[in-house]
């Protein structure tokens, strides 16, 4: 799900805080919870995170000293994270194209982020495919992995038509946009980046491609033709 955002008026603050570069390299701020006025910093690595700690209320008492008013409770820390979505058609068996994209994002994000960036691979969950392949490079890896299977015989959702569409099978009645939402779902969670491995134009992957792009998420797409 989106963030809350960060107001102009408390990322001036940050800045006039923390005036050098030096001091914030290993810091980023990157959300904002105003009902509990806590401020989320995300650290580069472990180092950073823990002089976060120890510095967390003398920064708090001069961010709160640079805003109209007090509204900074507490300045928390955690270590920066990548998403990366892994999308794909269900018959795709090519099993080292997608360890070979994954070790290629792991070493952009240790490389661009920090060697001690927390990995985590998203996938769809589906039993065979490339969900199944994403997920077992994760556990084979100990990479940090997070399915999000579609709810095929749960109830419609609010973007689903008006009109009757939903249809049985011999495992009973099911929405067939439930792929969709669960694309959506995906998508939604702050992903980094989405690698698509697409087989014979499957409807579900481009439909994931689609919603990607129109969320601004880069997008390496793998092409293959039975």
């Amino acid at each position: 799900m989106s963030k809350p955002t960060i107001s102009s008026e408390l990322a001036a603050a940050w800045t006039s805080v923390l005036q050098h570069p030096a001091e914030t390299y290993g810091w980023t701020p990157s959300w904002f919870d105003a009902p509990r006025g806590i401020l989320i910093v995300e650290c580069v690595n472990q180092a950073w995170l823990t002089q976060l700690r120890l510095l967390a209320p003398k920064v708090t008492e001069k961010l709160n000293a640079a805003l109209p008013e007090p509204v900074v409770n507490k300045v928390s820390g955690c270590i920066q994270e990548v998403h990366v979505l892994v999308t794909g058609s269900r018959t795709w068996d090519d099993q080292q194209a997608i360890a070979d994209a994954l070790l290629d994002a792991w070493h952009d994000a240790v490389q661009t982020v920090s060697s001690e960036v927390r990995f985590t691979v998203v996938h769809g969950d589906c039993p065979s495919g490339a969900d199944a392949i994403a997920k077992q490079w994760a556990i084979d890896n100990h990479v940090s992995h997070h399915g999000v299977p579609a709810n095929w015989s749960g109830p419609c959702t609010p973007t689903c038509p008006d009109t009757p569409h939903r249809k049985v099978s011999k495992h009973g009645e099911y929405c067939p946009l439930a792929g969709h939402h669960r694309n959506q779902l995906m998508v939604d969670m702050g992903i980094d980046l989405v690698l698509a491995f697409r087989r014979n134009n499957s409807r579900g992957t481009s439909d994931c491609i689609k919603r990607a792009k129109q969320a601004g998420i880069p997008t390496r797409i793998f092409e293959e033709q039975a």
